[in-house]
């Protein structure tokens, strides 16, 4: 186990190691605040096999991007917490007007029992858990009874409602909750899926800079601008999920800025582009 080191020997040993300093007092203090384990995971990248800096690195550098991944961060938080919201009302009121209030927890409504019965105790934990008045009143009411689907859409984890929605059965069903985001019933779970994992890294602070995605984005065919967007984008690349956060946010919203505040972003920062997966046809790709 490495043993624990304070600021002084930090910077003293990332100096060793070929770092260039401009000013270690402002370092040492960025530290302090941030922690050398956080701010390896950005200077690793310009690590040589033998741990040693690449020529020219600097403290200031490796700074620099990790405060503008925490802009990116920001950015992509508000964008995906509205279409979370969008997409959890949108889900609930689709089920419980086709299907009923109790149908998510209808087995014959899904192609997977066993995937089924997993999301369902999942969401049974996350529901006992709940501190909220309403969903407690409901239990004390209603016992044994399933809550409504619009009280666990509000309370489940994304990850949950993501699962519901991609083991539903009904083709009609899903189309009809796919339809708001003019994306395919069969591609949409997963993009779904990939937003809950977007969210998820801007929620924990985690690095976007040269994350790579568990969930891959599927082949998108339509809409034609987004199919071409994607085209020659990694899909499990930080730039493939916000081109597709781009068009969920202006589905929703249509007056959105997101895009206009995405791409400012993009084009200001150059230095972010391979790090976030944008190819290196840059005229093409820089702008979404």
């Amino acid at each position: 186990m490495q043993k624990a080191t304070d600021v002084d020997q930090q910077v003293e040993l990332l100096a060793k190691q070929g770092l260039a300093f401009e000013d270690e007092a402002a370092a040492k203090q960025f530290l302090t605040k941030t922690t050398y384990y956080r701010f390896a995971t950005y200077s690793d990248v310009y690590r040589q096999d033998d741990k040693t800096f690449v020529s020219g690195a600097t403290f200031e550098w490796v700074r620099r991007i990790y405060e503008l991944d925490s802009i990116l961060r920001s950015l992509i938080w508000t964008a995906v917490g509205d279409f979370e919201i969008a997409f959890r009302s949108h889900f609930a009121d689709t089920l419980a007007l086709q299907e009923g209030p109790l149908a998510w927890a209808d087995p014959g409504l899904f192609r997977n029992y066993d995937r089924h019965q997993r999301t369902l105790t999942s969401i049974d934990a996350e529901m006992s858990k709940s501190n909220d008045p309403t969903v407690i009143g409901y239990a004390d009411r209603n016992p044994g009874i399933d809550y409504p689907i619009w009280m666990v859409v509000n309370v489940a984890s994304m990850g949950s409602v993501a699962n519901l929605f991609g083991n539903i059965e009904q083709p009609k069903l899903t189309a009809a909750i796919s339809a708001p985001w003019q994306i395919a019933p069969i591609p949409f779970p997963t993009v779904v899926l990939m937003m809950s994992e977007l969210r998820n890294l801007a929620a924990h602070h985690s690095q976007l800079w040269h994350a790579k995605l568990k969930t891959r984005g599927p082949r998108i065919s339509f809409p034609i601008w987004l199919s071409s967007a994607t085209t020659g984008v990694r899909n499990s690349s930080i730039f493939w999920a916000l081109i597709m956060l781009v068009h969920l946010h202006e589905s929703s919203f249509p007056t959105s800025s997101f895009r206009v505040r995405i791409n400012k972003f993009l084009s200001e920062n150059g230095a972010m582009w391979n790090g976030l997966g944008v190819p290196p046809d840059r005229d093409k790709y820089a702008a979404i």
